[in-house]
């Protein structure tokens, strides 16, 4: 659908359609792969704790609510 988004690209699209702006990092996991928005070198969906990391390491686009759910910052 998109073309080479990275994870956190990925994720912002995500989380802007929920209407409170987060997620579990499952589904946010799950959605980003169906979606066809981002996928490892190897082919494979990006796992739970790689969006937690991806969401640490951004700290002005995301909130971790706890460690399985991130909040977009609007």
């Amino acid at each position: 659908m998109v073309d080479k988004l990275t994870l956190h690209e990925a994720m912002v699209y995500v989380l802007q359609d929920k209407p409170d702006g987060q997620a579990s990092t499952q589904d946010i996991s799950d959605q980003v792969y169906s979606m066809n928005l981002y996928r490892k070198k190897d082919g494979n969906k990006a796992l739970e704790h790689q969006i937690f990391l991806r969401a640490k390491n951004y700290p002005h686009l995301f909130e971790l609510i706890d460690r399985h759910t991130v909040k977009l910052i609007k």
